[in-house]
């Protein structure tokens, strides 16, 4: 079992659901209206996915972003690691 993050889990979910729609990422950015740069960030980890982003991806692969967010199964999901949320004195 894999624990991944929820930006991890995203960029898995849309990787598999862009390779079964059979799109090009010009495609999905057609789809999406994001730049076909901004996927490429995405997807690589560079940018984080936003959940703004998500109603219109999951709109392009007919689906929810709720699918797009969800864990596979036999996968966990963990919090960031890298937090700028500071204790409470």
């Amino acid at each position: 079992m894999e624990t991944l993050t929820a930006d991890e889990i995203i960029r898995t979910n849309v990787k598999l659901m862009k390779a079964h729609k059979g799109f090009t990422y010009p495609e999905l950015a057609e789809l999406t209206g994001l730049s076909r740069q901004a996927i490429l960030d995405k997807q690589a980890g560079r940018r984080a996915w936003r959940i703004a982003d998500l109603d219109s991806v999951a709109s392009a692969f007919d689906t929810t972003p709720w699918d797009l967010m969800k864990p596979m199964l036999g996968d966990t999901w963990r919090p960031r690691q890298e937090s700028n949320l500071q204790p409470r004195d």
